[in-house]
């Protein structure tokens, strides 16, 4: 399916597949379209796309080689992307055997509520107290589209300082501090979704790139 699908859809190349691919049905899901669209990304060269270092990548695999207690977070007041990119993470290490939980500092906008996994996300604001508990807890810490500790808000900043967790940056803003263990990062990438994306592709996932994981990154795509 990956490597044809292009011809599948009977388009030429990755710039009309993506305009085929942007779509919405009436109940704001995106089209069946887009999970071809995320193959075609998969199946041209990694040229052409942002690619991260083998060591960044292997380093990253060796951490994540047994189960893990991981935290997902992000910044406050979370947009498309800072949801379509958590939950698509989300998905992905659940299914590599991992314990994953996503702490979001406050809501998110009502239109992203359709999102597969969304009930699953902890709002900090309400659940306080769940909140600081899953962040004691965590092994390992994945920080998703803020590129500075502050943007997670004044209740969950203090928190995320003193936690003594493996940290992973996954961001695409300017000026990533220097705090992570691990460091993912392109300024000039679209969304954090492209980012987790193309690192679920370097780190030989992409079977786990289901419908769910797809409509996740594509609306981080597509919003950012």
């Amino acid at each position: 399916m990956i490597t044809n699908v292009l011809e599948m859809t009977n388009l030429s190349d990755l710039t009309s597949l993506r305009s085929y691919a942007f779509g919405f049905t009436s109940s704001n899901r995106p089209s069946q379209y887009l999970y071809p669209y995320l193959c075609a990304m998969i199946s041209e060269p990694s040229s052409r796309f942002v690619t991260f270092p083998d060591e960044s990548i292997q380093r990253l695999k060796e951490l994540l080689a047994e189960p893990r207690r991981i935290l997902i977070t992000t910044h406050k007041n979370p947009d498309g992307d800072a949801i379509g990119s958590s939950l698509g993470l989300w998905w992905v290490l659940m299914r590599l055997g991992h314990d994953v939980r996503i702490v979001s500092p406050n809501a998110w906008d009502h239109f992203l509520a359709w999102m597969p996994g969304v009930d699953e996300i902890t709002n900090a604001y309400y659940h306080e107290k769940l909140a600081d508990q899953l962040f004691a807890d965590t092994e390992v810490l994945f920080c998703l589209d803020f590129s500075a500790s502050h943007r997670v808000g004044e209740d969950l900043h203090p928190i995320l300082e003193k936690s003594a967790a493996t940290k992973v940056l996954i961001d695409h803003h300017l000026d990533p501090e220097v705090w992570p263990d691990h460091l993912f990062h392109v300024a000039g990438a679209s969304s954090t979704a492209e980012l987790v994306f193309r690192l679920v592709d370097q780190m030989g996932h992409q079977d786990l790139i289901d419908q769910s994981v797809a409509e996740c990154l594509y609306t981080g795509l597509m919003t950012d």
